[in-house]
């Protein structure tokens, strides 16, 4: 059917071209609407384009004035008439309206079967404007379950009364017309399952902030819809990677979570299933009420790698374990990547016994600079991914701008930083070391300080050797938040911990590293001026003239 919706997509957009824009697609769609059950119920088939016009005006006042002139709308009416036959097309143009955060087809079965295998009578449906006519089918089908919807973009108000018109003939369905975000927000209706999928990105409005826990959208909208949980409810929520491991107000939302809810479920969803917001990854949260020892892990991965505009109709469990509640809360992350981890290496580093430290109570973490190629010069190096060798910077390679000491002095590196790239497709670790000029980290990279009266218990080295170890790389992979591309957050490194070995213990692992990377430095070198003697002695040989 979406073939057929998009065959109709094409056809009215040819025939109105250049008389309504993109933007007003649902307002225009709505009016074609309106007027059609205008036309049923005064038992017209046809009218004229005059009388058209005017029944558009009388049914659709409210919209404000239609931008266009008669035989302009008698165009849009004619051409739109396929395309509003049926509800499911109804539901995609709402859909493909920007910005709306589409459900992907895999994704919404997973949410349609949470209803039907539930014995849940109340359901809240957040972001109501996301889901397909699958949807409605479910609807259908259950007429014993109360729905309730609510939008996400209540500010799209076509949106929402093109839904109403949609759903308007189902008893089961209720619209709350609330917007989720606000200080005004008050809804007292308690509900057995609660399906959401917020909006993304950090709240702006500065009472909002003061009046949660957290800071962004998807964490305020989980706080307010937890409080229309029913006794035994369930809330099943959408959420950014940063509930997982980020620090301040995050860590103390996962804090309260553990402590006031019972937390079923954590479920790693693949990078780009919202390719229509972001191409992060995202999170699936099962909360609700009491409190419990054990949750299940699950990681879903997509039958296809999920790029700008592809569709999601395949998520299989890859992995799924259960882990102890106890764990996430010493730990003070949720990190799912160490959680399912089935590698034996890491098991066994999680049993080591080993004393840790985290590395928020040792370090302070900075995103490095992004410089303009205009900025060109000889003062300040940019030290950059491709710089990184080996684990080692090459300063012959880094290329150098001229910009004002006011805008780089925070950025400025020192003597035993350590640089870890936070993009691209492989990490790269390197301990910087004091130089003649000034250097700073390129936007690609983010950087690690000690705190001073933290150099008297850990290395800088010591610090870069455990991050290139293979545990290391295990644990900074454990955060990315990309897939295919790579994308660590310089904050969430606040939630590493680090094997705080003895001091002797950290130099003497030091002096080994430094001495067979110098070995292993040399080996390459003399294999490498042996291979390319041997080509130039071959070259030689079939150049020489024979006599």
């Amino acid at each position: 059917m979406k073939a057929f919706f998009n065959e109709n997509y094409k056809r009215f957009w040819s025939v109105t071209r250049g008389l309504i824009s993109p933007e007003a697609f649902v307002n225009i769609i709505l009016r074609v609407v309106l007027v059609k059950e205008e036309l049923t119920k005064r038992n017209k088939d046809y009218v004229d384009k005059h009388e058209l016009y005017q029944i558009m005006n009388e049914v659709c006042w409210e919209m404000g004035s239609f931008p266009g002139s008669i035989e302009d709308f008698y165009r849009i009416f004619t051409a739109a008439e396929e395309l509003v036959k049926n509800k499911e097309d109804l539901i995609s143009v709402i859909q493909n309206d920007a910005m709306n955060m589409v459900v992907e087809p895999a994704l919404e079965q997973i949410f349609i079967n949470n209803i039907e295998r539930s014995v849940a009578k109340s359901v809240l449906i957040f972001n109501i404007e996301g889901f397909s006519a699958n949807l409605l089918e479910a609807v259908k089908r259950h007429p014993e379950i109360k729905f309730s919807f609510m939008m996400n973009n209540l500010y799209k108000h076509d949106c929402y009364r093109l839904l109403k018109e949609i759903y308007k003939e189902f008893h089961n369905v209720n619209f709350i017309e609330q917007d989720l975000y606000s200080l005004s927000y008050y809804n007292t209706e308690k509900y057995d399952l609660i399906i959401a999928i917020p909006r993304f990105g950090t709240v702006s409005n500065n009472d909002l902030k003061d009046l949660f826990i957290a800071n962004s959208w998807d964490l305020v909208a989980a706080e307010q819809l937890l409080k229309s949980l029913n006794d035994k409810g369930i809330l099943k929520v959408i959420l950014t990677p940063k509930i997982l491991f980020s620090g301040g107000r995050d860590s103390r939302f996962r804090k309260y979570l553990l402590e006031k809810y019972k937390l079923l479920e954590i479920a790693d969803l693949p990078a780009g299933l919202f390719n229509k917001i972001t191409m992060v990854k995202t999170v699936l949260i099962t909360l609700t009420t009491g409190s419990s020892d054990k949750i299940q892990v699950k990681k879903y991965i997509s039958d296809k790698p999920l790029a700008r505009k592809t569709e999601c109709t395949v998520l299989d469990i890859a992995e799924e374990k259960t882990a102890s509640i106890g764990d996430l809360k010493s730990e003070d992350s949720w990190n799912i990547s160490l959680l399912t981890e089935s590698d034996d290496e890491v098991a066994k580093y999680k049993k080591s016994g080993l004393s840790m430290v985290n590395l928020k109570e040792i370090a302070d973490v900075f995103r490095g600079k992004a410089t303009s190629k205009l900025s060109a010069g000889k003062k300040v190096g940019v030290i950059n991914i491709a710089d990184i060798v080996d684990n080692e910077i090459d300063y012959e390679k880094v290329s150098f701008i001229d910009d004002e000491q006011q805008k780089i002095v925070k950025y400025l590196l020192e003597d035993g930083d350590i640089l870890i790239s936070s993009r691209g497709t492989t990490i790269k670790v390197a301990m910087f070391e004091a130089q003649e000029r000034q250097y700073i980290p390129a936007v690609n990279l983010n950087a690690i300080r000690l705190h001073n009266d933290a150099k008297s218990q850990i290395k800088s080295e010591y610090l870069k050797i455990f991050f290139a170890s293979s545990i290391g790389q295990k644990l900074l992979s454990s955060l990315q938040r990309g897939e295919v591309v790579m994308n660590i957050n310089a904050k969430d490194l606040y939630s590493l911990n680090i094997p705080l070995l003895p001091l002797q213990e950290q130099q003497a692992i030091i002096d080994k590293y430094n001495k067979e990377f110098k070995r292993y430095k040399e080996t390459i070198k003399q294999i490498s001026d042996r291979w390319n003697s041997v080509k130039k002695d071959i070259n030689h040989i079939l150049i020489t003239k024979r006599e």
